[in-house]
């Protein structure tokens, strides 16, 4: 005979790029138990959203299957004397094992011989081993930051505000940080509970309350939302790498289509992208042509809310950021680029490194060693105008005051180089510094962004902030990822060893390591 099982383990809100590999985490780890404990079950079934996350395994084995286990004692000789009769050691393990001295039997383990008996061990029931192993389970989740929030210590992603424990109908009964199982789960805020009637009923029950738990069809269903929406209006989601995050950020998705004043279109293409994505996640859409349209897309996370009300508050909310953005970019378009070189000698860079302007420095020398000796066909002058300008859009207002912005950082640089009129090999180096496009297309852009990731890894480790298992504070590895990407990506042959010893030779050159 056998039952499903689910375990669904409900939080305050989950940052949504965790909530995968932490389903997949406790579907492992209670497949595991089963299998350690010769229970048969089916492959798991994973939910998650941003308040819950669960397990439903179907076909669980209702026990263990019996089995036969030897049970050994002492050795032959001990155990019988020379006419073959049982000695009193021999009978003393009969009488503690409660067997008859004809159920003993003679093996050979190792170099003798011992007595030993065959006993049947009759399997224990899954609700018992489940029972008593789930509070470990749960307890073993491992995130990225986790933290405590009530008197017993006990640590996860964020607190625990019910547990769904279901063997078919039974529940299984445990409790983890004053949290009782049951069969009692949660809907959308401020909504009455749902109860859980059967493990192999949940999705299904849930969907009734508008929770689509299964992120897969989530996803669906917010792309067959937004195609209804914008259907026969000329207009393409820019979805880029936003789509999976809102699929985790909702559980009750309802894709409105909104709209602003086109006035903002005369901002660059990815600035409106990033007010709308940051903060808001909001998907921009395009006309066919490419051009972004006035409108986005938002995806509530409601069932039956007010759509109009939602709408206008999504929209009064761009519409302030887009604004921001327009007064900074006007400001930016104010001041060449050029002229804002002396103010990189005014901000540092890391401490103990100096600032922008001596990493400015060592880029334009560093990228210059590497297109003469590995690239050839850079054009050196390009690659010097596109180093010395590289950290410059820092100390725009863009980036320096709008948070929503950061992220620009490097593309926002060769967007106004462009717009102020700038050799078009300077904007595509400068571009192409921070791995926009995905592949570089030109030497120049190659020999910086070699040289940008080459100079911070080789800062990292002179200051002795080397990543480790849990920290990586200037974000070695990442930087450590896109320099071999480029490299492979590229086709450069280039001996880092021999590079990162002239990255730390201009850094000696500057003095920073006998500072340090």
């Amino acid at each position: 005979m056998s039952r499903d099982f689910l375990l669904e383990i409900g939080t305050e809100e989950i940052p949504a790029g965790w909530l995968q590999g932490t389903s997949t985490q406790l579907a492992n780890k209670i497949c595991e138990l089963l299998s350690k404990e010769g229970i048969s079950h089916d492959k798991p079934n994973i939910f998650y959203t941003p308040r819950r996350i669960a397990v439903l395994i179907k076909n669980v084995a209702i026990q263990q299957e019996d089995k036969s286990i030897e049970i050994t004692g002492p050795p032959k000789e001990v155990a019988f004397d020379k006419n073959g009769n049982l000695t009193k050691a021999g009978i003393g393990f009969a009488k503690a094992h409660k067997v008859l001295p004809s159920e003993l039997k003679v093996k050979k383990k190792g170099k003798q011989e011992v007595i030993y008996y065959q006993k049947l061990q009759k399997g224990k029931e899954t609700s018992e081993i489940l029972e008593s192993a789930l509070q470990d389970i749960i307890s073993q989740i491992e995130f990225p930051k986790s933290m405590r929030w009530e008197s017993s210590g006990f640590r996860f992603a964020r607190p625990i505000r019910w547990i769904v424990a279901l063997l078919d109908k039974t529940v299984i009964p445990f409790e983890i940080a004053g949290v009782k199982s049951g069969n009692k789960s949660q809907g959308l805020r401020f909504t009455l509970p749902i109860t859980i009637k059967s493990a192999n009923s949940y999705e299904e029950v849930l969907g009734e309350s508008g929770i689509v738990a299964n992120a897969d069809k989530r996803l669906n269903l917010i792309m067959e939302n937004i195609r209804k929406l914008i259907k026969g209006k000329d207009l393409t989601p820019e979805y880029g790498n936003l789509l999976d995050e809102v699929t985790n950020l909702v559980e009750s998705p309802r894709a409105i289509l909104g709209k602003f004043d086109k006035k903002y279109l005369k901002l660059p293409k990815e600035v409106i992208i990033a007010a709308m994505e940051t903060h808001q996640r909001y998907f921009a859409l395009a006309r066919e042509t490419g051009k972004l349209a006035p409108y986005f897309i938002v995806v509530a996370n409601t069932k039956d809310g007010d759509i109009d009300k939602i709408r206008e508050g999504h929209e009064r909310v761009l519409r302030a950021r887009l604004a921001d953005a327009e007064f900074y970019y006007k400001e930016d378009m104010k001041i060449p680029l050029k002229k804002r070189l002396p103010e990189l000698k005014e901000v540092v860079w890391q401490e103990g490194l100096g600032t922008l302007y001596d990493k400015t420095q060592r880029l334009i020398e560093l990228s210059k060693y590497i297109a003469q000796g590995y690239i050839p066909n850079a054009d050196l002058s390009v690659l010097e105008k596109a180093a010395q300008l590289s950290k410059v859009d820092l100390l725009t207002n863009m980036i320096k005051d709008g948070k929503e912005f950061t992220k620009l950082e490097g593309l926002y640089g060769s967007i106004l180089a462009e717009k102020q009129g700038l050799d078009s090999k300077v904007v595509i180096a400068m571009k192409e510094r921070v791995g926009i496009p995905d592949i570089e297309t030109s030497p120049e852009g190659v020999a910086l962004a070699i040289a940008d990731r080459i100079d911070t890894i080789a800062g990292a480790f002179i200051l002795g902030k080397t990543p480790t298992g849990s920290k990586d504070p200037l974000g070695v590895r990442r930087v450590g990822n896109e320099l071999t990407s480029i490299i492979i990506k590229n086709h450069i042959y280039i001996p880092l060893k021999k590079l990162i010893k002239e990255s730390v030779s201009m850094y000696r050159r500057q003095q920073f390591l006998e500072k340090i």
